[in-house]
């Protein structure tokens, strides 16, 4: 009788296999983990970029200013934070309203976020602006410039950003890191007619060219269009659909 030899792998294969396997998956899942955030960051833009805007545009119809937001004179303080944000804040889902208290927890507390280039920029849950925490996790504050939207934003001094009435700031993923400008955190322009993207064309934001301008690898954090700041990031990320720098 024929002898039958079946074959099969030595303990020594399966090892090394499993240790192949081993550094791929090491290699490959951080950058799957990475594409997956961002594209939940993306995401995340993409829907506060709606929201805001319906937020300021419900208030307008309820309030007769709708298409010139200074008639209702939320914003006529000078840098009134306060009052501007008891005006808005109705037209949000919110689970907790710090207003402009610190260190209440609306964000971080105690957590330096940083700007684009890994720079400290400040605590900004200790910042006397506006502060509420939202239904889906994210955490948003209201900055209220002054002169009633006349706060001039704008390259050329034309509409929307010569007019410019405030700011909102949202970290998208709430109180889950990098708690990073232009990585989860992301800021658009209130103007007093709509609200616009940070690094939107005219922005001073944006570079000559009407490039939001983001460059991580950028130290420039003091002149215009602050590169290393990654503030201009907003418009850049709705633009392309995704993180790309």
């Amino acid at each position: 009788m024929n002898n039958i030899y079946k074959k099969a792998f030595t303990l020594a294969e399966v090892l090394i296999t499993l240790a192949i396997i081993g550094v791929i998956t090491a290699m490959t899942l951080p950058a799957l983990i990475n594409k997956t955030n961002n594209a939940e960051i993306v995401t995340g833009v993409k829907k506060y970029q709606s929201l805001l805007n319906q937020a300021i545009t419900k208030y307008e119809a309820d309030n007769g200013c709708i298409g010139n937001l200074s008639a209702c004179n939320a914003f006529s303080g000078a840098s009134d934070h306060e009052t501007a944000w008891n005006a808005i804040k109705p037209y949000f889902n919110i689970t907790k309203d710090c207003g402009i208290s610190i260190g209440q927890g609306c964000f971080p507390k105690d957590v330096v976020y940083k700007w684009l280039n890994g720079t400290n920029k400040l605590v900004i849950d200790n910042q006397e602006d506006a502060k509420a925490l939202l239904a889906d996790g994210s955490c948003l504050l209201l900055w209220d410039a002054t002169g009633n939207c006349d706060y001039p934003s704008s390259r050329s001094g034309k509409d929307p950003m010569a007019h410019l009435c405030g700011d909102f700031w949202i970290d998208i993923n709430g109180f889950k890191g990098p708690n990073q400008i232009g990585r989860d955190t992301f800021s658009w322009r209130i103007t007093n007619i709509g609200v616009y993207p940070t690094g939107h064309y005219d922005d001073y934001t944006a570079d000559s060219n009407g490039n939001a301008a983001c460059d991580p690898s950028n130290s420039n954090l003091s002149t215009a269009p602050y590169p290393g700041a990654g503030i201009g990031c907003t418009a850049k990320v709705i633009k392309e659909g995704a993180i790309n720098y």
